[in-house]
């Protein structure tokens, strides 16, 4: 299942990621796509406050540590690919954050695609400068399709009111 969303500003898609981090659990996985400058590490930004992280703690991409870790009401692991190829992903231990006790944050997703398991939750995030706006695709594989439905229902709900 799918949901396609437009955002008109960074607040608007760190509310977005607001939503999304209320509604996660532990051992969740997110694993996010999209282009330089699409809104990657804004959109995580609210995830991790959707999460509990105190808006004082700042969310940054860990391009050159790799891992940022963040205490919420769960333990978030934010790691970034950007940097990394095929062996040196493997070589980075990534599996005890994936199946950790606390939610799993992935920034360029599409480079460990093939290590995740079945069931993760992706966010694709794509900039449009003709209309300055960024397209944020939800798609919920295994059991994220029934989160991804909750999602949907929830936003038609506010849409409605």
């Amino acid at each position: 299942m799918k949901i396609k969303l437009s955002s008109n500003s960074p607040s608007e898609t760190i509310k977005i990621g607001e939503k999304i981090g209320r509604n996660l659990n532990k051992g969740d996985i997110i694993g996010l796509t999209g282009k330089l400058g699409a809104g990657k590490t804004t959109i995580i930004q609210g995830i991790t406050h959707g999460l509990g992280v105190e808006s004082k703690q700042y969310v940054r991409s860990p391009s050159f540590v790799l891992i940022h870790q963040y205490e919420g009401r769960l333990p978030i692991y934010h790691m970034d690919l950007y940097r990394l190829k095929g062996k040196e992903i493997t070589e980075l231990g990534y599996e005890e954050y994936i199946f950790g006790n606390g939610v799993c944050i992935i920034e360029w997703a599409e480079k460990i695609d093939g290590f995740l398991r079945k069931e993760w939750l992706h966010i694709n995030l794509e900039y449009l400068p003709e209309d300055n706006k960024r397209k944020i695709t939800l798609e919920g594989k295994g059991k994220y399709e029934k989160v991804i439905g909750r999602f949907k229902i929830r936003l038609s709900k506010k849409e409605s009111n």
